[in-house]
């Protein structure tokens, strides 16, 4: 993020947010995981937007949305305050969900719990049986 984009957000958080107020943030990608599948540590400007602009005015962090990657999955708090969507479904292909990290630790020390069990491999390839040579897949 660059100077004009932080002041940019910053202006937008002190015109429209107040103390108490929840938020939704969209981003274009899942950078909550990038330390344990991309090695990088791109989460430090979800951190930046969550502390140091949505939090400076009173306001938390309930919901980061986000495509990107061609899965779905879901991190949430144990608290059950905060969550992280990818929801990427729009691409030609779908990118794997079992190198994703059952638990993720942030900045904040804050452990968001992936709570939904992968499909077994067996379950998988049932599915896709059914799509292959079925055509149609009635659950």
């Amino acid at each position: 993020m660059d100077r004009p984009q932080l002041e940019y957000f910053q202006a937008v958080a002190a015109d429209h947010l107040q103390a108490g107020d929840r938020v939704i943030l969209c981003t274009p990608e899942p950078s909550w995981v990038h330390p344990y599948i991309k090695k990088t540590s791109d989460y430090r400007i979800l951190d930046c937007l969550e502390h140091e602009i949505i939090g400076r005015q009173g306001a938390k962090l309930s919901l980061t949305l986000t495509g990107d990657l061609h899965h779905y999955s879901r991190y949430v708090a144990p608290d059950g305050t905060r969550s992280k969507i990818t929801a990427g479904g729009g691409g030609a292909f779908l990118h794997e969900t079992h190198n994703l990290p059952q638990d993720i630790h942030i900045f904040d020390l804050q452990v968001l719990r992936l709570p939904l069990t992968p499909p077994s491999s067996h379950d998988l390839t049932a599915v896709s049986q059914a799509i292959l040579f079925a055509g149609v897949l009635v659950l």
